[in-house]
């Protein structure tokens, strides 16, 4: 959905934000599954309000949002654990991590097997 508290230090406005979303096997043989957002430019909170279905997951499998500026230079990221939100969903903020008190606010629906 949005990042907020990005390095305000950084001239935001020739720089843009997108979001990797990776999910985090157990099972180091299964096939990598990811995408991106759209590069967002011209501000510190970006708002991507983008949906995608992950196909290739299993019981136990976390999610990774790692935030980059459009050099590919991460930001910090993010890691929301299966169990917050495998049985009813999640829709909140979690922290960027190494994104200097950066948050990344996520919907993410119930996982159906």
């Amino acid at each position: 959905k949005q990042a907020r508290g990005h390095n305000d230090q950084k001239d935001i406005s020739s720089t843009g934000f997108h979001v990797i979303c990776q999910v985090r096997h157990n099972d180091l043989n299964a096939k990598s599954s990811r995408w991106e957002t759209k590069t967002v430019t011209g501000t510190a909170n970006p708002v991507w309000q983008e949906t995608r279905e992950m196909d290739k997951w299993y019981e136990g499998d976390d999610l990774e949002f790692t935030v980059t500026d459009e050099g590919g230079r991460s930001e910090g990221v993010a890691t929301l654990p299966y169990s917050a939100f495998s049985k009813h969903g999640f829709d909140g903020e979690i922290e960027v991590v190494g994104g200097d008190h950066a948050m990344l606010s996520v919907n993410v629906a119930p996982a159906h097997r």
